[in-house]
Parts: structure tokens; sequence; C-alpha cells
């Protein structure tokens, strides 16, 4: 269009709307044509992609910084641990991410190719129609060879990153996965269990809460074979065995504590623990019998030096019986973890020890002597038994309560743990006079022979009456102090680092290297594109390789006058009222041409087009 007011013509069909908006105006044609070009060419309409390009690049380079991120912290728990939240957010940011990049790859190619077209340099009709197509579309494909070859460049490079970002959903992926961390456990107020004033008041140490409903002795007696497959299977790794039947020494390793469901211990714990080691050695066995019927009475020498003597009501009836000795060096406190003569004493079947697990090879036979036969009354039967030595090693570890015991007045007897000024710190009172492996300390109720073998469990070949009853003892006291924690009345919270159980995760694969490239090469060219559009702003939404900004560079005839110039919003203004008819111009007599026209110059009524009409220039 001549930009010379003084030569410009404006088409027939907008002399209406002139004479009208410039008698509104009070402006002559060429005032009123001068006003809006040079309104036009003033007005600039980049401010949007000013911001929204930062905005984007911003996005971009958090997606990006959030999958390098997990690559490298590992994987993380999927939020609420649901997976239908993570693909969500995925599935949003992949979209979202490909739409930028597509825009960053249209701004950028345009950016590549304004400079020639206002700096005024030939281009063909033919490169001008593809590059106005929709960026990328097939129409682009299929006249690739006639786009510039940085255009090309830009639709390679977006096809390659658009198609990456496909990937995006691959790039990640689910595992159930053990968590680790701090989570609060529940540790027995030993204070409450094992109240030093009760201990003062009664001269009696022994851990006794009072009440029947409190006694940490009767409830770990009753329920501590509530826990044997928990224990048997580590308690949440709270519970650690050592040594088998058989060998020299078996020990074991409690934590007195609860922990949630679904918990283990972890490598390292400041939770209170208890361990103890156990060794027991054969010694040999003898008695004597005196009295008849019910009041017979049986004295037992272990080594030749006595060891007690029991009525008949102390004696085995159809099965086996143990008692246990505990030997002190004087009265006073004692520890049930201190060095104990224990018995084994069985009728004789004739078949062997009558005690599952002992190899026959390992009792002696006693003779004959009344026993109390339930149902046939005291009847003389024969009599075996077999003898051991058990001896104790104990040690405490992990933060207990502070708080000591009364003094134990500088006892000889044994006492495992730490001792202050003659005085038993809590956790030493737990270990040697809490719940332990024994029901009770009198010496006279005995253990039934089939708790014994039950509770030592050999599972390989009979053994020596000693190996058995040491694995007992180990495996009893285990189960008692697992229960102490879950039979205190009171329990106090305190918090370790271990495993939680099995929670989803969510990872990055090696696929996620094709989405990273593209939000890398997207990210570039989405600052090149912010560059190119701060440099030439004034171009943004005035020249565009778009359809309606090819018919204003081509048709001026069809839109009003000083709009060649103008922006995309103010074109579309001033088109608004415009309507095109798609018309032959020439007479029926000729060879027929083609064209766009206003309405206005058709006056709104032409001829339709026919197939058989020959159309040319």
């Amino acid at each position: 269009m001549d930009p010379n007011p003084s030569r410009y013509k404006e088409p027939p069909w907008a002399a209406g709307q002139a004479h009208r908006y410039t008698q509104q105006q009070n402006l002559l044609p060429q005032d009123h044509y001068k006003s809006v070009s040079y309104k036009n060419s003033r007005y600039e309409q980049a401010l949007m992609l000013l911001i929204l390009l930062p905005i984007c690049a911003i996005f971009l380079g958090l997606c990006l910084a959030g999958i390098i991120w997990l690559f490298i912290h590992g994987p993380i728990q999927v939020p609420l641990q649901d997976t239908r939240l993570t693909s969500i957010v995925i599935s949003m940011g992949s979209k979202i991410a490909s739409i930028i990049i597509g825009m960053a790859f249209v701004r950028s190619a345009w950016a590549s190719l304004v400079p020639h077209i206002v700096a005024g340099q030939p281009i063909t009709t033919r490169t001008m129609a593809t590059v106005c197509r929709d960026f990328m579309s097939l129409g682009q494909f299929q006249n690739f060879g006639a786009l510039p070859r940085a255009f090309q460049i830009h639709v390679i490079l977006a096809s390659i990153a658009l198609i990456s970002m496909v990937a995006t959903s691959s790039s990640f992926r689910y595992d159930s996965l053990a968590v680790t961390g701090r989570t609060t456990a529940l540790v027995p107020d030993v204070a409450f269990a094992c109240p030093a004033d009760k201990v003062a008041e009664t001269n009696l140490f022994i851990c006794d809460q009072g009440g029947s409903n409190y006694n940490i002795l009767t409830n770990t007696s009753i329920h501590a074979w509530d826990y044997i497959k928990e224990v048997a299977a580590g308690g949440q790794k709270t519970v650690t065995k050592y040594g088998d039947i058989g060998d020299e020494t078996v020990g074991a390793n409690v934590t007195l504590a609860v922990l949630p469901e679904g918990w283990t211990l972890g490598e390292t714990s400041d939770l209170p623990w208890m361990a103890m080691w156990v060794a027991c050695q054969e010694r040999s066995i003898s008695v004597d019998f005196s009295g008849t019927g019910y009041n017979t009475n049986t004295t037992v020498y272990i080594n030749g030096k006595f060891a007690a003597t029991l009525d008949i009501g102390n004696m085995p009836q159809w099965g086996s019986i143990v008692h246990a000795f505990l030997r002190v060096n004087e009265s006073g406190p004692f520890s049930s973890l201190g060095e104990y003569d224990v018995v084994m004493l069985a009728r004789d079947e004739y078949d062997g020890a009558n005690l599952q697990g002992v190899a026959p090879d390992s009792i002696t036979k006693l003779g004959s002597t009344y026993l109390d036969l339930k149902g046939h009354g005291a009847t003389k039967q024969g009599l075996i038994g077999a003898a051991s030595r058990c001896s104790f090693r104990a040690e405490t570890g992990g933060r207990w309560q502070d708080g000591f015991w009364p003094p134990l007045n500088h006892t000889k007897n044994t006492v495992w743990g730490e001792i202050v000024n003659d005085r038993p710190t809590l956790a030493t009172a737990m270990l040697n006079y809490g719940a332990s492996w024994q029901y009770t300390q009198v010496s006279e109720n005995y253990l039934p022979g089939g708790s014994v073998s039950y509770i030592a469990n050999n599972t390989g070949p009979d053994t020596t009456f000693s190996d058995l009853f040491a694995a007992y003892i180990r495996n009893q006291w285990a189960l008692m102090a697992y229960a102490i924690p879950r039979h205190t009345y009171q329990k106090l919270d305190q918090q370790f680092f271990g495993t939680g159980p099995k929670k989803l995760f969510i990872s990055v694969t090696l696929v996620a290297v094709l989405p990273v490239t593209a939000l890398t090469v997207g990210l570039l060219f989405t600052l090149r594109a912010w560059v190119a559009t701060v440099s030439k702003k004034h171009w943004v939404n005035r020249v565009e390789f778009e359809s309606w900004w090819l018919l204003k560079a081509t048709r001026p005839d069809l839109y009003p006058g000083g709009f060649c110039n103008a922006t995309e919003d103010k074109f579309n203004e001033a088109s608004e009222q415009v309507s095109l008819q798609y018309c032959d111009i020439r007479p029926e007599s000729d060879v027929g041409h083609l064209t766009l026209r206003s309405t206005i110059s058709t006056g709104g009524s032409v001829n339709p087009l026919k197939e058989d009409r020959v159309y040319g220039l």
C-alpha cells in the first residue's frame, strides 16, 4: 500500500465507512488515513510474550531440575501412596512442557526469518506460503524443501524434541520399597515396673509393680509364650540369638521396645536392650531314697555333693521334671542370672530318656522309688536323671531411664550390669531382678520336662541334657524379655531409626534421557525466543507467518486503509466488518478468473463457480 496520503485512494467499499468516521472526528480523509497509520505503526503487542516466555523458561527449568534431582536423590515416596496423583502431575507437566517447547520453536523460527522480511530481501511465493502454514503441519512437511534453511532446522529439532517428550511417562517407574527413618517406639517405664521405694520398703530385690494386674513377673510369665512365633522370626529385629544347640555358649539380645507395626530396628539404635549368654556343663547325679509310699523322700547329689531333698510332691509323675537350684554365696539379693545346678528327673520307661530331645546315653539310671502316678497312687517306679551346672554372662545397653535402686550391701552374689556406689541402675535392676527365664525363683517349683523340650526346640539329633537346657534358658529368657515392654503397665515414647513397611516409591529410568534432552533444548530455544522478542518486539504480532498476516501483506484492498502495519488485534478489529466472496470476475465469454473480493464491491451477489468452466489468470 502506498504510504503517501496525498496519493492514497481507499477502495470503493470503504468510502462510506471512512466518510462516517471523518464526519464523527471532523477529519479530512487524508488526515484520517494518516492518524490511523500513525497509531497502528506505534502500537506494540509484545508484552504478553515478554512476560510469558520467562515464565515458560522457569517451568521448563523446574521440570528439568526435578528430573535431575530425582535421578541424583534416588527413589522418593509416592504422595498419599496414590499413583494416580503422580500420573496426573507427570502427564500434565509433560503436556504443558510440550506446548511450551512447540511455542518456543515457533517464536525462534519467527526470529530467524523476520530480519530477512523486514530487510526487504526477496523470498519465493512458495516459500512464503509454506512458512505461513501451521508450524510442523502436514502441509509444511509436504513442502519442506521450500522452507528456508533456518526454518527447516527449527522444524526438525521441534519434531525430535516433541517426539522425545512422548517418552516422559516411560521415564518413571514405581517400586515397592521399605521406608527408613526415625519414628517412635514404646519402651517400658522401668522406674514404675521396678519401683525403688517398694524395694527399700520390703527389702525384696525384685521388680514388682504390685497387684495382680500390674505385676510384671506374673504378666510376662503368663503371656511370654504368646510371642513364640514373633521371637523366632526376630521380633522386628529386636531379638538376636547367638549360637545353636551343641555350642559351648548360647545367648540372646533383646531390645525392650514395642515397634510400630511393619517397622524393623535399624543397624544402630539407642533403645534399651538386654543381652545374656549361658553355658551349661554336665555333672554327675546320684540319689538316696528314704521312706515309703507318699512319705518317700529323695536326696539328690550333684558331683557327689548334696543338692536337695525332694518329697514325693516334687518328684516326677508320668512325665519328666526339671529342678533348678541357685548357687549363692550369701543371703541377700541374688540375680536370676546367677549360677545354677539343674537336675532332670523322669520315670524310667526303659525306652529312652523320657525327655524329648535328650540322648539316652546322657542320662543316668537312679534305681526305683515311689512316684505319685495320678490315678494309681504312690507306685514304685524306675527313676532316671541328668544334671548340669549353668553359668551366665549378661549386660545392658542403649538409653535407659535414669535412677538407682537401694544399696546391695556389697553382696558377693552375682550381679550383672552397672553398679554405682553399691546401687544398681534401673537397667541393672531389670536385668538381674526382673522377668527372666524362670517362672519363679522359688526352688521348690519345678519346670515340666515337656515345656523344656518344647521351648528348647531341638530340631536336630538328640543331644545332652546340658545342651538342651542351655537352649531352653536362652529361648525362654528371650521370650520373657520380649514380653516385658508389651506387658509393662506404663510405657514411654522413645525415638529410634529403623525400616518401615514397604511403600510405593517413584524413581527415574534411563529413558528419561529423552525428555531431559528435549527439555534442555526447549529451554535454550525459549531463552532464544525471549531474547529475540526483546530485540524485535516492534515486529511481534505485526509480522507473523500466519494466514492473517499473509492476507494483510498481499491484499491491502480487502481491509481499511492505514492498517498495513497494524498488529494482529488491531487488524482483526478493523477487518471484523469486512465480508469476502470467492468469485469469478470475468464474463462468461472469457477465461474465468477467481479471486477474493469484498461483498461491497460485488454487491453481495455473484455467480456460483462451475466445475466445467475454465479458470485462468
